[in-house]
């Protein structure tokens, strides 16, 4: 290692967070607008106090796992997203390096990183992040022309509750 780089790990390939395709060229400017209006509308839901609406996003089968374990169908998430509604812990996700791969007409996947700030009560909140994250997901257009997860998975990178 170079002076100065004790924080670095030792030499070799890191290993990835998931399989991916690597053809990222393949995802049109439509499906890219339509997948980041889905993610978008996610968070957006979380944030303002409409996370029971959470399960729409979802086709009939989807599955989340995440820091609350796994959910797997509509009825499981109803039930979750709709506990999740009554927190009154209030969030601002941020999405960033959004990225696409097109797997077939009606497929694809993304993985997105997120920012989280939470606080219990009336803004202004804290500065420092609560959450960063990586959100793993399979897309699926549903019969209705409708793009929604067919997957969420959440890889927790940092939790400041856990530091």
């Amino acid at each position: 290692m170079v002076a100065g780089n004790a924080h670095r790990s030792s030499p070799g390939k890191r290993k990835p967070m998931a399989d991916t395709s690597l053809d990222y060229l393949g995802v049109s400017p439509v499906l890219r607008a339509e997948l980041t209006a889905l993610c978008t509308e996610y968070v957006w839901r979380v944030d303002n106090g409409h996370a029971a609406h959470i399960p729409d996003l979802f086709t009939a089968e989807g599955v989340w796992i995440g820091p609350w374990g796994t959910m797997r169908g509509q009825a499981e998430l109803d039930v979750a997203w709709k506990a999740r509604a009554r927190w009154t812990v209030r969030t601002r996700h941020l999405l960033t390096n959004l990225r696409f791969s097109a797997l077939g007409p009606d497929r694809a996947e993304g993985h997105i990183s997120q920012i989280v700030f939470a606080a219990d009560g009336d803004a202004p909140w804290p500065t420092d992040p609560s959450v960063i994250a990586e959100n793993i997901d399979s897309y699926a257009r549903d019969a209705d022309g409708v793009w929604r997860f067919a997957s969420r998975r959440i890889v927790m990178l940092a939790d400041r509750n856990k530091a």
